[in-house]
C-alpha cells in the first residue's frame, strides 16, 4: 500500500471538517449464498470499510494483475476513486461481511485516508473500534459529533498502528488455523467449547495459545468465543422465523437474559430489534 498519512487522524478531529457516516445494514452481517460480489467493479466518492467475517474473498483492483485473497479477520479500506471488485474466492463459499461508508469534506474537497486500499490480513481487534463508531453514529444528543470524530479517529489510529506493523511481533495462527477453529465450534452446536478446548483442537498448551491467539485476532479466546457464537445466532435469526428462544437454545444458551445481554454486546441491539430491523434490507445492499 502507498502512504497511510496520519495528517487524516486529524481531519477526522478538526471540527472545520463534514463528516457523514453511511451505517445502512451495519453491524447486520450481510450474508448470501455463491455466486456473490459487490455487484461488480465500483468507484465510490467516499471511503467503504470493510471487515471480512465469513469465507475468504478476493479484491481485484484496476491495476493489479492478480487479485489479493482476504481471509476472514481481514479489513479494507478503499478510499474515493479506487476502482474495485470484492469477491468470493470459492464458488460455495457464503459472504459475511461488516461494513460502512464515510466521507470527509473540507472546504469541498474529499480528504481520503490514502490514495491506494489499506488493507490489514489479521484485523480481528478492529472489530470492537468499528462498532463504537456505529453506536455513536446512531446516539441522539449534541455531542453524537464529537463522539462519532474521536471514535473514527480512534478506529482509523489503530488502524494506521496495524498497518506499520507495531503490533506485538511473534508466532501467529495461520488462515488455515483459524478457519480450523471457526468449523471446530461451530460443528458442536449447541455445545461450545472453552478457550482449553480450543487449544487442544490445535495441539497447543492452553497459556501458549492463549498468548499466539491474542496476537493473532487481538482479542482473548474467550471474547472470540462469544463473538463467533453471538454471530452465529444472528445469522439465524436472519435466516428463519423461529423465536428468538428456540435460535438461543441452539446456540447453547439456556438463560435468555444472558442470551440477550450478550447478543446487545456483541450486535449493538436486542435479538428482537435486530432482526426486525436488519432482516428487511436487499441483497443489493451488500456494496
Amino acid at each position: 500500500m502507498a502512504d497511510t498519512p496520519a495528517p487524516f487522524l486529524g481531519d477526522l478531529l478538526d471540527p472545520s471538517t463534514t463528516i457523514t457516516v453511511d451505517l445502512v445494514g451495519f453491524p447486520s452481517p450481510l450474508r448470501q449464498p455463491a455466486p456473490w460480489d459487490t455487484g461488480g467493479w465500483r468507484r465510490l466518492q467516499e471511503h467503504l470499510i470493510y471487515l471480512i467475517l465469513g469465507d475468504a474473498c478476493l479484491l481485484d483492483l484496476d491495476h493489479q494483475t492478480e487479485p489479493q485473497r482476504l481471509e476472514p479477520g481481514a479489513w479494507i479500506c478503499c478510499p474515493p476513486g479506487v476502482h474495485f471488485r470484492l469477491r468470493l474466492a470459492s464458488a460455495d463459499g457464503t459472504a459475511l461481511i461488516e461494513r460502512f461508508r464515510l466521507t470527509v469534506t473540507r472546504d469541498g474537497h474529499a480528504c481520503a485516508i490514502a490514495t491506494d486500499p489499506l488493507v490489514l490480513p489479521r484485523a480481528w481487534g478492529l472489530a470492537e473500534p468499528m462498532a463504537a463508531v456505529v453506536r455513536a453514529g446512531e446516539m441522539a444528543g449534541g455531542d453524537r459529533d464529537i463522539r462519532l470524530r474521536a471514535h473514527l479517529a480512534l478506529l482509523f489510529a489503530d488502524a494506521l498502528r496495524l498497518a506499520t506493523g507495531t503490533q506485538e511481533a511473534g508466532t501467529v495462527l495461520s488462515p488455515g488455523d483459524c478457519s480450523r477453529l471457526r468449523l471446530f465450534v461451530r460443528r458442536r452446536l449447541p455445545h461450545w467449547p472453552g478457550p482449553a478446548d480450543l487449544a487442544r483442537e490445535l495441539n497447543l498448551s492452553p497459556d501458549y495459545f492463549a498468548r499466539v491467539f491474542r496476537r493473532t485476532l487481538g482479542i482473548s479466546p474467550r471474547t472470540w468465543l462469544v463473538d463467533e457464537r453471538i454471530r452465529c445466532a444472528a445469522a439465524s435469526l436472519l435466516e428463519n422465523n423461529d423465536p428468538v428462544s428456540t435460535v438461543a437454545e441452539a446456540h447453547g444458551y439456556t438463560d435468555l437474559t444472558l442470551f440477550g445481554r450478550q447478543f446487545r454486546q456483541v450486535m449493538g441491539q436486542p435479538p428482537r430489534s435486530w432482526r426486525e430491523q436488519h432482516r428487511t434490507f436487499s441483497l443489493e445492499e451488500v456494496g
